[in-house]
């Protein structure tokens, strides 16, 4: 059982606002900025991950232990922030069932990064939100690479309230890229690339009318959409995944059943 600590205790003293966070470029390859930090902003080195209540990171943030939250929060990134984890680590919002709402909304100058601490697929887990996120959240201008360590995708999406997903890039993953159940609408420019398991795996048929479209698949093991769920009862839009690479394509691994008791309608699209 992990011990839950305060927001107070959990926050550090701040590394400096404004500057570059890593000048080793094997680690920060896009040279990212990181933004001007409160005097309360989480920064620095992270010794012990529970957090409770809201919470904001900045600058350069060191993961030495998995971050969670032990209540009800709400996390918010500021854009250029770059989270640096050790072997093995993980961030999983939604933890026992708490409340979280993600706000990690970078921007095309400076989008947030989460990268392992050695440029290794499967260096650290990833990203776990999980069924308790809330449909506010909003993940835009992300990167995350270095992850899906432990069989792990590199974000793992449970949430079936419908997240934003935007110009999301995942790079170099030990395992799956993103594994969803849900995308808000309006979810788009997701690229997936070198990843050792598929591009993307949807966990449930509330993520195929809004799977983002828009990014590119590269250099992947399974370079298309896998379809991890076994029953559409749900009305859905299956949409071309037109992504401008070589072998796209969707498929289904569990026996995917198109009728159910609610009779869904289903249809194909593909502009």
């Amino acid at each position: 059982m992990k011990r839950i600590l305060s927001v107070a205790i959990v926050a550090l003293a701040a590394n400096g606002c404004g500057k570059t966070a890593d000048s080793d470029t094997n680690n920060n390859p896009n040279n990212v900025v990181v933004g001007d930090c409160a005097a309360t902003d989480i920064t620095g080195e992270i010794e012990n991950g529970a957090i409770e209540g809201d919470v904001t990171f900045c600058g350069l943030v060191v993961v030495n232990d998995d971050i969670y939250n032990s209540g009800p929060t709400t996390v918010t990134v500021r854009p250029g922030t770059v989270f640096r984890f050790g072997v093995d680590r993980y961030m999983e919002l939604g933890w026992a069932g708490n409340e979280a709402t993600l706000n990690a909304e970078g921007t095309a100058e400076d989008p947030i990064v989460f990268e392992g601490s050695t440029s290794e697929a499967g260096h650290w887990q990833g990203l776990r939100l999980r069924g308790s996120v809330n449909s506010d959240s909003v993940i835009d201008h992300i990167i995350v690479r270095d992850a899906g360590g432990q069989g792990e995708p590199a974000i793992n999406n449970e949430s079936e309230r419908g997240l934003l997903f935007k110009n999301v890039t995942i790079e170099n993953s030990g395992s799956t890229g993103l594994a969803s159940a849900s995308f808000k609408a309006g979810s788009e420019n997701l690229s997936v690339k070198d990843s050792e398991g598929p591009a993307v795996s949807l966990l449930n048929a509330l993520a195929v009318s809004n799977l983002p479209l828009g990014g590119t698949f590269e250099n992947n093991s399974k370079n298309f959409v896998q379809i991890d769920f076994g029953t559409l009862d749900v009305d859905t839009t299956w949409k071309d995944a037109t992504i401008p690479t070589a072998s796209t394509r969707i498929s289904t691994t569990r026996g995917t059943r198109f009728s159910s008791p609610s009779n869904p309608t289903w249809s194909l699209n593909s502009t």
